[in-house]
């Protein structure tokens, strides 16, 4: 395809490259199960 990389890049090498995008995940496991939103809530 046109105007992509043929580099494959993990999913999680891709986050890990996101400025702040781990220490965000780590803040994200701490909050409680009480904080959460079921998938039946969410609007896609």
């Amino acid at each position: 395809m046109i105007g992509q990389s043929n580099d494959i890049v993990s999913d999680d090498e891709y986050l890990r490259s996101i400025d702040g995008m781990v220490h965000s995940i780590q803040e994200a496991r701490k909050e409680p199960d009480c904080n959460s939103v079921s998938l039946d809530k969410l609007e896609w």
